[in-house]
């Protein structure tokens, strides 16, 4: 494999994400990584909770929603498991899964005041 950089990651032995080596993205909680990629810095206590509830607050829909449906019937029908995701990911729109974007859009334009 070849290596490769831009501004915001590379690869090889010393890969690194926004600044950061990569083992340790590795190492961090999964949302503090997210906003380490949108954000291009590490979040402060504070941020890294109200982000971790943000995305908690995500998965709150149960198996009642569309794409959830969508991915289970398709599933039912003895479908292979990525036939299912994927009916489930193509179920997702503006409307159902596509409200989170505007929230990332805020995220990256507005830094949260730090305490």
């Amino acid at each position: 494999m070849s290596e490769w950089e831009t501004d915001i990651s590379s690869s090889g032995r010393d890969a690194v994400i926004r600044g950061e080596d990569l083992e340790d993205v590795m190492d961090m909680d999964f949302a503090d990584a997210i906003w380490l990629l949108l954000k291009g810095e590490k979040p402060s206590e504070k941020e890294s909770k109200i982000f971790n509830t943000i995305l908690s607050s995500s998965i709150d829909h149960g198996v009642g929603n569309p794409s959830t449906v969508s991915a289970r019937t398709v599933q039912s029908g003895g479908n292979d498991m990525n036939t299912s995701v994927a009916a489930g990911v193509l179920a997702l729109g503006d409307k159902h899964g596509g409200a989170i974007e505007e929230c990332m859009r805020i995220l990256q334009s507005q830094s949260l005041p730090r305490k």
